[in-house]
């Protein structure tokens, strides 16, 4: 609870035999969530120290033992205007149905994601790359729709990632920016089979200062890309290599999420997003909720892969009105129809109904998108792995977590339904897991709006890569805002207490929100089964709340952890006293 300490200069460390000793006792969240280890055991066990990493330098002049000083430096500069180049896949195994999803997913990010302050460069690649749009500015619906118009339809070749890295920083240093702070996201399919490799280039674009994004649009795709993507600060996404996913129409948003100054409006937000194959004649409905945080600057985004383009598309709001030109902006491409309400909406359910007058069956993805309100931030969710792959035959050693915060502007958004969608690249089929936000389990901090689970390999499935898509939810009147008030929180700092006191939390409504959350790999999932090696989580509330003096007997409660950490359910229980 020391808040205001001008600085530190120790830490506490395991034994009482010194000044620094370690309080095992002390009822506090270190000693909750660190298993009573000291500060220093905590910090030297951490990758970043362990094992020998990173000791102290040594001053090489003087050859003293004196520490060269570890005083960070800082170099202040100015943001440029956001500036991304998509690399897109086109060598032949794109070809079909995976390069009409994504240049549906490309053409949703052109038109409703990306900000009027934005500008876009598209590259096409396969044996070699090849420059199809050079550096393009957003600022008007012209420039975004003949970007849209000439993204790459024709997939033949095989593929030099590395050739359409060299030619995206071609793209943005023969424009008038540097390609340093820029964004390269590249969507492949398979495996780099073409000089120049990723190896061969990756130097120089680490000298370049780009940020390179992956998407990985199969279970073939190259690793290395990924590898790469990490180590220059960039998302690695997974999508399934199946019809009916969302998974790369969800990249392209979840790889700008955090970005906010620089999409549409103030803050642009997925609410949620579908893919159906409609039969000819046929129509679909559909229902989406649209909260008091996200009524404003409404996109409804339809995109197809009808070569006719014969449909009618029907959109109603909760009061039965249809929308028309008149209520709102109908962009229509090769690609898609956007449907733009400006300024607030109604809450509550809107429909759409989408008839397919064509001869044949056609796939229609819907995404709903919202600006925000003019008075609250929406409400947003976005997710964090503790660890990008699992490994089955250390998951009891290394617990890896996911969380998901679920905010609205600042404050944490509590009481909602979160979970997580693991999507088999292969199969499509998705594996579930409920995030908890009760201070138990892989859960820090109870009611703080920070929702967590460990990611446990689960019986019968395959090593790999996995799409992660999160899920948030209030159909029930659940859900509130944490508004705090100022003042310290150091009282609270204790097991079991709640950050907040009831009269600061505000009723959200009920809402809806779909975002991905990346990819996560497991490798040697099998050797979590054959014996059973991984232990319950740790139970962290433990309390006395009866005491029965005349039988001498007590009533304790607590949260049930699982099987396998927080999965599936502990066999037995022993109490000590």
């Amino acid at each position: 609870a020391l808040q205001f300490i001008d600085s530190v200069k120790h830490f506490c460390e395991d034994g009482d035999d010194s000044y620094l000793g370690h309080d095992m006792e002390s009822p506090n969240s270190h000693n909750k969530h660190c298993s009573a280890r000291s500060t220093w055991s905590v910090i030297t066990d951490s990758p970043d120290f362990s094992d020998g990493a990173n000791q102290p330098i040594i001053d090489t002049i003087t050859s003293s033992d004196i520490l060269v000083s570890s005083i960070p430096v800082f170099k202040i500069v100015r943001a440029g205007p956001p500036r991304y180049v998509l690399v897109m896949d086109t060598s032949r195994t794109m070809k079909g149905r995976k390069m009409k999803q994504m240049r549906i997913s490309a053409a949703n990010f052109i038109e409703n994601v990306l900000s009027d302050e934005a500008w876009l460069g598209v590259v096409s690649s396969s044996t070699t790359a090849t420059i199809v749009s050079e550096l393009t500015s957003l600022s008007s619906h012209d420039n975004r729709h003949t970007l849209i118009e000439d993204l790459p339809t024709v997939a033949v070749g095989v593929s030099s990632i590395g050739d359409g890295i060299l030619t995206a920083i071609q793209v943005l240093e023969e424009s008038d920016f540097e390609a340093a702070g820029a964004e390269i996201i590249i969507f492949v399919d398979g495996e780099e089979n073409y000089s120049p490799m990723i190896y061969e280039v990756e130097d120089y674009i680490t000298i370049k200062g780009a940020i390179v994004h992956a998407i990985l649009v199969s279970s073939e795709a190259e690793e290395d890309l990924a590898t790469l993507a990490e180590e220059t600060g960039g998302k690695v996404v997974s999508c399934a290599d199946t019809d009916l996913t969302t998974s790369l129409l969800d990249a392209l948003p979840y790889i700008v999420s955090g970005h906010q100054s620089y999409l549409t409006g103030d803050n642009v937000v997925q609410i949620m997003s579908n893919v159906t194959t409609v039969a000819a004649g046929s129509t679909l409905d559909g229902v989406v909720l649209i909260d008091s945080s996200a009524n404003n600057n409404i996109t409804f985004f339809i995109g197809h892969d009808s070569s006719t383009e014969d449909h009618l598309i029907v959109i109603t709001d909760p009061i039965g009105r249809t929308l028309t030109s008149d209520g709102a902006e109908i962009l229509s491409t090769i690609l898609s129809d956007s449907y733009k309400i400006d300024g607030e909406s109604l809450t509550g359910e809107w429909r759409y109904e989408i008839t397919n007058n064509d001869a044949i069956s056609i796939a229609y993805t819907v995404a709903v998108l919202t600006g925000g309100t003019t008075a609250d931030q929406p409400i947003v969710v976005t997710s964090k792995l503790s660890h990008v792959t699992v490994n089955g035959s250390k998951v009891g050693e290394d617990q890896p977590c996911l969380y998901a915060a679920l905010t609205s502007d600042r404050y944490g958004v509590v009481g909602a339904q979160v979970y997580v969608a693991f999507e088999d690249l292969t199969t499509g089929e998705s594996y579930s897991l409920d995030l908890h936000d009760d201070g138990t389990g892989a859960d820090i901090e109870r009611n703080d709006g920070i929702y967590s689970c460990y990611v446990v390999p689960w019986e019968g499935m395959s090593d790999g890569r996995y799409a992660i898509t999160i899920n948030a939810n209030d159909l029930g009147d659940d859900t509130k805002v944490a508004k705090t008030t100022s003042g310290s929180r150091a009282i609270k700092n204790y097991p079991g207490a709640d950050l907040y006191d009831e009269s600061e939390y505000t009723p959200t409504g009920r809402f809806q929100r779909q975002a991905s959350g990346g990819s996560v790999k497991f490798v040697d999932t099998a050797a979590m089964f054959v014996t059973d090696v991984v232990a319950p989580s740790r139970i962290l509330d433990l309390r006395i709340v009866d005491v029965f003096v005349d039988n001498s007997s007590l009533t304790l409660t607590w949260t049930a952890p699982g099987d396998d950490l927080d999965s599936g359910n502990a066999h037995t229980y022993e109490l000590r006293v």
